[in-house]
Formats: C-alpha cells, sequence, structure tokens
C-alpha cells in the first residue's frame, strides 16, 4: 500500500486508488500515526490532541470509535496486513507495516542528502537522488486540514522542501546544469516569495544565462512582493545586485564596464569599470575548471589600479558557478606568520563536516604532519599519530608542505574550489611555497588559484618572485596586468560617484589629469569633494576650489585626516600605529581617550570610510592612508604610540611576538623587541619554517647587541640559529656564528665542549675530515677522554 500525505490523503494499491477511510477523523488519525511510525502515542494524549472540546472520557470514547474506522479500513484493503499496534494504553503505527509513506521518504530522502552534501563521487547521484525526493512533495501535507497539529507538520515539511530546493539549486549548479539550476531556483521563489536570495539565485542566474531582461523582472517581482506583503524595500544586497545587473544593461558598447580598488561600501557597490576583458579572463580559467581543467590566473597591478576589487568580482564570480570560493587577503609584512596565508585558507574553508569528508580523502600521514599548524585537524587525526614522525630536519620543510598541499587537493575533492589571494607579495615564504606545489597539481583538478600581487613589491623580494614565477611556470597561469583607466571609463566612474551632483567634462579632464586614471585616487577624491558639495566647481575654475590632491594620494590622505577632531585622530593614529587588524578593547586601552569616547570615534571612521569593522576588529580600509598618517607624526610621538601599542599586546596578546617585536623596534627598545624576535625564531623553526626562523633570529642577534641581554641568553640564541643554519646550508654564516659562539664559551667547560662538537659536524659537511676529526678529538678530550679510537 502506498500512503500518500502531501496534497491531500490518499491511498493506492498497485496503480489504483483505493476509497477513502470513512471520516477526516479516522484519516487524519492514521496520518498522525504513519508520519511517525514505530512511536507508542499514549491514548489519553491522543484523545485530548484530536478532541480538545470535549471531557476526557467522551474523547475516549470518541478516539474508540475512531480507531475502529481505521481498522474496519484497513481490513477492507488487506485483511491479512497489520499496520497498527493496538493496545489498551498506546497507539502505533508499526514498524513493518507492508507499506510506503511520501512523508516519510521525503524525510529519508533529505537526510540521506544532507548527510552527503559536497561529496564528489557521489555528486551525480546526489542531483539524481534529491529531485526524486523534491518530487515526492506534490503539496501541502494534508492539504485542506487545519488542525493545529497538521499546521505544524505543514510548517515543518514546507520549510524542509525549501530547504531542499535551496540545495538542488547549488548542486544543479556545480554540475553545471544551470537551466535546470534556474528552474528550481523560480521553483524555490514560488514556494516562499519572501525568501530574497532565492530571488537573488534567479537574477544571477538568468544573467549567467544570457537573460538580463528576466533578472530585472524578477527584482521587480521580489520588490512587489515585499512591499505588499511586509510593507519594505528589497535589502541592500538584493538592491546592490540589481543595480549591478541594470548597469550592466545599459552600459553603452564604447563604456566598458570596471572597477575602483579599496574605497569602501560605496567602491564595494560600483559596477566593475574597464575590466570587462579581465573579468572574462577570470570566468574562462573559472569555467574550465568545472570541466576538470583546473589552472591558475595572475593578477598585477600598481596600488589603487583595482586589483583587490577585481579579484573581489572573481570571487563572486566562482561562488556563482557553486565553486567553494575562499578569498583571503595577506597581512601588511610585519605581521607575517609562516604558513599563515593557507592557515587562513584552511580555517576559512574547514567546516565539521569538511573534516568529516577530509578524513577520506587524505592520508592520515599528511593530516597528521599539519594538525600543528591547523589545530582543528586534531579531531580527526588519531592521537597516536598527531605529531608522529621520524623524518631528519632537512626533510621536514618538504614534508609539511607536501601535507598543506594534499589537503587543499582534498578540499578540492570535495568541491570546485577557488583559492582567491589578494596582496600576494606579503605572502609567509612558505605559504608560497605551499601554493607553487598546489599549482603544480592543478591540471586535472577542479580548482583554480587566483594571486593578485603589487609588480614592483614582489619584484623586489627574490624569494616572493622566484615563488610567482614557479607558479607560472607550473601551472602556466592566465597573466592579466592591470592598467590605469582610460578617460571614457574615468569618466563613468566619476558620474557613478557623484551621485546626481553635476559633472561636466571640463572636471572629468581634470580629475583624469590629476589622478592619472587610478581607481583609488578617483573614488577618493570624489568622495572628498562630494562630501563639501564642491564637484560642480571643477567644471570653469580650476583654482576656484582647493582640490584635495594635487597629484598623490598623500594630499588626500591628509587632507581627510585633518579634517577629523582631535579625539578621532588620536584614534586613527593608534591604530594607524598597531597595523593589521585591532580589536575594540586593545585599540581603547592604548589610546588615552575614556573607553565611550574611543567607541564613538570608531564609530565615525567607520562611516568615514577610514576604518573598516571587521567581524571582531577595526582595520584600516588602505593601506595608503595608514602610512601617511603614521608617516605624518612626529618621530618623538609615533615612537611613544608604539611603545604604548606594545606594552597593551604584551598584556592582552603575548602570543603576538611578531607583531610586539615590530612595535618594540619601532619604539627603539632594541631589547625588548630582541626577547619577541628569539621567540618567532622558535615558533618558525618548530614548524619547519627555516627561512622564516633565519630571517628571526638574525634580527634577533642584531638587536640584542644593542640592549641589554646576558652571556646564556645570547649563547642560547646563536646556539640556535647555528642549527638553523646547519638545516638552511648556510656553511659560511654557520661558522661565523660558531666563531662568535666559540668566544663566548671560552671558560665555560660545558660550553666550549659543545662549540668543538658542532665544529667537528660543520667540518664534516665540509669535507674537510682532518680539521673535524681534530675538532671531535678536541671535544673529547675537554669532556674527559684522553684518546680517540683511530678507526
Amino acid at each position: 500500500m502506498e500512503v500518500s500525505l502531501f496534497g491531500g490523503f490518499q491511498l493506492r494499491r498497485g496503480n489504483r486508488s483505493v476509497p477513502p477511510m470513512p471520516s477526516r477523523a479516522a484519516r487524519t488519525l492514521f496520518a498522525y500515526l504513519a508520519v511517525d511510525r514505530g512511536t507508542r502515542h499514549p491514548r489519553e494524549r491522543l484523545a485530548a490532541l484530536f478532541w480538545p472540546d470535549l471531557a476526557p472520557n467522551r474523547a475516549r470514547r470518541r478516539l474508540s470509535h475512531t480507531l475502529w474506522q481505521v481498522q474496519d479500513a484497513l481490513h477492507e484493503l488487506d485483511g491479512d496486513a497489520s499496520y497498527l499496534e493496538v493496545t489498551a494504553e498506546t497507539l502505533a503505527f508499526a514498524p513493518e507495516a507492508p507499506c510506503t509513506v511520501d512523508v516519510e521518504a521525503f524525510e529519508a530522502g533529505l537526510e540521506q542528502a544532507r548527510s552527503r552534501r559536497g561529496a564528489k563521487a557521489q555528486r551525480v547521484r546526489d542531483l539524481t537522488d534529491l529531485e526524486a525526493t523534491i518530487e515526492l512533495y506534490r503539496g501541502e501535507f494534508l492539504a485542506g486540514h487545519a488542525d493545529d497539529w497538521v499546521t505544524d507538520v505543514q510548517e515543518r515539511l514546507h520549510q524542509n522542501y525549501v530547504e531542499a530546493l535551496g540545495w538542488l539549486v547549488g548542486l544543479a549548479k556545480s554540475h553545471g546544469a544551470f537551466d535546470d539550476a534556474l528552474v528550481y531556483a523560480k521553483r524555490l521563489t514560488n514556494e516562499d516569495p519572501l525568501r530574497e536570495d532565492g530571488h537573488r539565485e534567479v537574477m544571477r542566474l538568468s544573467v549567467l544565462l544570457g537573460r538580463p531582461n528576466d533578472a530585472v523582472r524578477q527584482y521587480e517581482r521580489c520588490r512587489d512582493v515585499l512591499a505588499e506583503e511586509l510593507g519594505t524595500a528589497p535589502s541592500a544586497a538584493t538592491e546592490d545586485l540589481f543595480v549591478r545587473i541594470e548597469r550592466q544593461q545599459r552600459i553603452a558598447q564604447d563604456a566598458p564596464a570596471g572597477s575602483a580598488d579599496g574605497a569602501g561600501p560605496l567602491a564595494d557597490r560600483l559596477p566593475l569599470i574597464g575590466r570587462d576583458r579581465e573579468r572574462d579572463a577570470g570566468i574562462t580559467v573559472l569555467e574550465r575548471a568545472l570541466a576538470g581543467r583546473g589552472g591558475a590566473l595572475l593578477v598585477e597591478g600598481d596600488p589603487g589600479v583595482g586589483t583587490s576589487r577585481l579579484l573581489a568580482e572573481i570571487a563572486d564570480d566562482a561562488g556563482w558557478r557553486a565553486f567553494s570560493a575562499i578569498h583571503t587577503r595577506c597581512p601588511s609584512p610585519e605581521h607575517t606568520m609562516p604558513y599563515g596565508v593557507v592557515c587562513e585558507l584552511l580555517a576559512a574553508a574547514i567546516t565539521p563536516l569538511r573534516l568529516e569528508q577530509l578524513r577520506h580523502r587524505v592520508a592520515p600521514v599528511w593530516l597528521a604532519e599539519a594538525v600543528t599548524l591547523v589545530p582543528a585537524l586534531g579531531r580527526i587525526v588519531p592521537a597516536e599519530r598527531a605529531g608522529a614522525g621520524s623524518l631528519r630536519s632537512e626533510e621536514s620543510a618538504q614534508r609539511m608542505r607536501d601535507a598543506l598541499t594534499q589537503i587543499l587537493l582534498g578540499l578540492a575533492a570535495i568541491e570546485p574550489l577557488a583559492l582567491v589571494v589578494d596582496d600576494a607579495h606579503g605572502s609567509d615564504l612558505e605559504s608560497l611555497a605551499v601554493l607553487e606545489s598546489l599549482a603544480d597539481q592543478l591540471a586535472e583538478r577542479r580548482a583554480v588559484l587566483v594571486l593578485g600581487y603589487r609588480g614592483d613589491e614582489a619584484r623586489a623580494s627574490p624569494e616572493v618572485w622566484s615563488s610567482i614565477r614557479g607558479i607560472d611556470r607550473r601551472a602556466r597561469p592566465e597573466r592579466l596586468v592591470l592598467e590605469p583607466l582610460d578617460a571614457f571609463s574615468t569618466g563613468e566612474l566619476v558620474r557613478v560617484l557623484a551621485r546626481g551632483q553635476m559633472v561636466g567634462p571640463g572636471a572629468i579632464a581634470r580629475l583624469q589629469r590629476e589622478t592619472g586614471g587610478n581607481p583609488l585616487f578617483v573614488v577618493e577624491m570624489v568622495r572628498s569633494l562630494a562630501e563639501d558639495e564642491l564637484l560642480h566647481t571643477l567644471e570653469d575654475n580650476d583654482d576656484g576650489v582647493e582640490v584635495p590632491v594635487t597629484g598623490s594620494i598623500r594630499a588626500l590622505a591628509l587632507q581627510r585626516l585633518d579634517r577629523l577632531s582631535r579625539d578621532s585622530r588620536e584614534v586613527v593614529d593608534v591604530a594607524a600605529v598597531a597595523g593589521g587588524e585591532l580589536d575594540l578593547e586593545i585599540l581603547a586601552a592604548a589610546c588615552e581617550l575614556p573607553r565611550e569616547v574611543v567607541v564613538d570615534a570608531a564609530g565615525l571612521l567607520v562611516r568615514r570610510s577610514l576604518l573598516a569593522e571587521t567581524a571582531e576588529a577595526f582595520v584600516f580600509r588602505h593601506e595608503v592612508v595608514r602610512r601617511v598618517a603614521v608617516d605624518a607624526l612626529p618621530d618623538a610621538a609615533r615612537r611613544a604610540l608604539h611603545h604604548r601599542v606594545a606594552e597593551v599586546l604584551e598584556e592582552r596578546e603575548p602570543d603576538a611576538v611578531e607583531r610586539l617585536a615590530h612595535h618594540f623596534l619601532q619604539a627603539e627598545l632594541p631589547g625588548r623587541a630582541a626577547g619577541y624576535l628569539h621567540h618567532a625564531g622558535r615558533n618558525a623553526a618548530a614548524v619547519h619554517a627555516y627561512a622564516t626562523a633565519d630571517q628571526r633570529y638574525r634580527l634577533a642577534i642584531e638587536h640584542g647587541a644593542r640592549g641589554p641581554m646576558s652571556l646564556a641568553r645570547r649563547s642560547e640564541l646563536l646556539a640556535e640559529h647555528e642549527a638553523v643554519l646547519d638545516v638552511l646550508g648556510d656553511r659560511e654564516r654557520q661558522l661565523e656564528v660558531l666563531e662568535e659562539l666559540a668566544v663566548l664559551a671560552q671558560g665555560t667547560p660545558g660550553r666550549e665542549v659543545e662549540v668543538a662538537r658542532r665544529r667537528a659536524l660543520l667540518s664534516g659537511h665540509l669535507g674537510d675530515l682532518v680539521v673535524g676529526m681534530e675538532a671531535a678529538e678536541q671535544a673529547l678530550n675537554m669532556a674527559g677522554f684522553n684518546q680517540i679510537n683511530e678507526e
């Protein structure tokens, strides 16, 4: 027997319908028991639920009569079958009853889909199975019934159905079935017209399929439904998407779409201006990856030319195409941690579900190797394996790179993966090595690596440029070099930014001249002028208004900073000196102002687009503005602020050794900085980041010499540095360090023995066996031995 409860109540045997149960109460009682198969329901509770207005005795009698109707109807259908389990106190639908219930199958199908979401090996089956599950929902549960319990079940099942439609849209997109995805997205909006994300999905897919007019009509439908049902307008996300789509429609052929870079919320909402070709190149790389031909994209640009904005758009395009798009920006160099960029990418990608999926796709040996850097992996790494390994130091760095590469490839095996890394010129060397290794294995994967970087800064670092060249050599990526906007595109950008203020060709020509077509400069200048309603004065009188920029962003930044109140300027100065992300508590503690004043000032700075508020911290919207703010401080004031920030960080984030070292150095307290540089070197060596460890130890030794440091501490520092140089094979510097260690060890037998032992090992590495044997004999003699075995 087939029990259908979606769209009403119907029983079928084979291919034919059977007469319904004789009463409405019998049908609802049977349905109530059927949707909860196997559960024993007390008769008292059933009687109270179905006949709440009757006295308990009468309700019990009514329940008995209804139960008799159900049993009689079932006996006529199949006299030998047992559908119900009846006792004097309880009723239940038999778990082994010979029937199917569409609600039961629907919920089981959703549970199965929920447990298998994202598994690549079952992608096609997921799609077909979920489609079959969705088709079971032929209408509202027990349509036409209005009992309280029925309404509750209707709402629950409908929400599950809507949620499943959302899954189906994503699955169809990931399979490249964009037409089917659009059908399901439209069904989603029909089922839940107030769900704006469904309307946005229809709009995106319509544009993707070359139907922008349909996208506009969908927006209008969304707007009308919200106005009629809720009396509200569409959300900012929906409005922003509509503006982008509408603008793409009406931009003429000679006015290509493009973007500004990093100029805050307004710039983030701008249409792409002057970047059609570059965005198309990104889409091509993504489409190839969906077909199993993964690759890379390198985007080079000067500060402010639009690299960040273009990368954000490419990440958004990847999300439209059902990629898991992970977008991160490298921190400033002084805040770079070994493997920091890769760890950020993994932190954004790894969820509890992803962990379980990785368990079956990545060998335990790789998971165990990386657990030091990615603690979340400890949940799936057996305790006896975590931290295990017997590799020599020379091999351990390569081992860590291989482990992180395998984990990233494991994520790509779960679903299409797009890694978008901005400001790659500031990346740590270890992360770049991992990305270079990954690039070598993208060809047959559904994965894309996108790197944005500043050309001059990347080339100024031989190690960084070598890694970028390595990615280019291994992945043979698309390469884009972003140029400034031409005069026409600058005019298009200015008119969008002006928001109704008069801007004529003379003003646009002057702005093009002043900015050189740099989108960031254009956005910042126009915003500054628009705040004071001075844009129109640029048209006919070049000298009638003070232009905040005369060819450099520095002048503009100082102009905006100088308009701040004393309190706001102090908050800006502290945030600028601190650099990176700064949470409110640290910001308040580092400012010599009442906390409430700092909070209000921070809110003003966010509104003025000088600071941005992340989930847990504040950060400068533009690094160039931060640098200008720092440079504008007198030397003494800058040193004092670095000292103040360092003291606060030392109390609240003592493990932030890289930042602490930076601030104590800038405060000209080299002795205190040396201690944190020493810790930073140890941390880097612990995760086999020997190049970074070398840099930190070298700085610790250099600055330690300028501040108070005990003989024992300096010897310890030099010994650790020598061990790192030994792994790196830098024998010349290793010898220099050993010579200083020998001087420091004089008069201390234990240290003298250790220095002699290390010299013996170094001589062996250099192939000077005679000197090595002499050094070894010296060490043994000093240690109390009188001779060395000639063999």
